[in-house]
């Protein structure tokens, strides 16, 4: 019996792609038929890109340690997180925060955990859940020797959680840092930006 696919994320690419309008009764079939592929709708503009995502994390670092919280983009080759939002709070108020930008996300130090960041775009029916973005929230309770890369700026945060102009272009192993420069105090982050699945060129090899 034939499968109907005229709904979905599948049927509305197809429609974007080939220009059709009004209603478009597709159906996988048995029947096997020989085809010619002339383009992807997978890729932009067919594709419902950018998602909107957004994601946060806490964290209170072992005692004369730095709270150090970074952001990575760990998509496919080509893809791009484009920050657009940054929340900070500390638990001291004046706290300074570093924010640098390495091509290297840092394994040594002590991770006490990873979060994705959910993907806002995704629809929910019921009991299930939206997707998550492949981008990381990496949370060190010991910091890594050398977060790396070039310090973007320095900020100084208050206890309560305030909007801050951090903004950033994250390609494919790409990250953003914030590590306190103080010790044993902790940090608190929420993020929210776009997320593009192919938006590289330069990395497409």
């Amino acid at each position: 019996m034939p499968l109907s696919i005229q709904l979905g994320e599948i049927a509305n690419r197809l429609r974007r792609s080939l220009d059709v309008r009004g209603r478009m009764p597709l159906a996988l079939d048995e029947t096997v038929v020989p085809v010619v592929v002339v383009r992807d709708a997978n890729d932009l503009p067919f594709a419902l890109d950018p998602s909107e995502v957004a994601g946060f994390a806490s964290v209170t670092p072992t005692a004369g340690q730095q709270a150090t919280i970074g952001l990575s983009n760990q998509g496919p080759v080509g893809s791009v997180f484009v920050l657009e939002e940054v929340w900070l709070s500390n638990s001291v108020a004046l706290a300074r925060v570093e924010v640098s930008r390495s091509g290297v996300l840092q394994t040594d130090g002590v991770i006490s955990s990873t979060k994705q960041l959910a993907d806002m775009s995704t629809s929910c029916l019921g009991l299930v859940t939206a997707l998550n973005a492949p981008v990381r929230l990496t949370i060190w309770t010991t910091p890594p020797a050398a977060t790396g890369g070039a310090i973007a700026q320095e900020i100084r945060v208050l206890q309560h959680s305030l909007p801050y102009l951090v903004r950033g272009m994250l390609r494919r192993g790409e990250v953003l840092y914030f590590k306190n420069q103080a010790v044993t105090e902790r940090l608190d982050i929420a993020v929210r930006g776009r997320f593009y699945t192919n938006a590289a060129a330069d990395q497409q090899q």
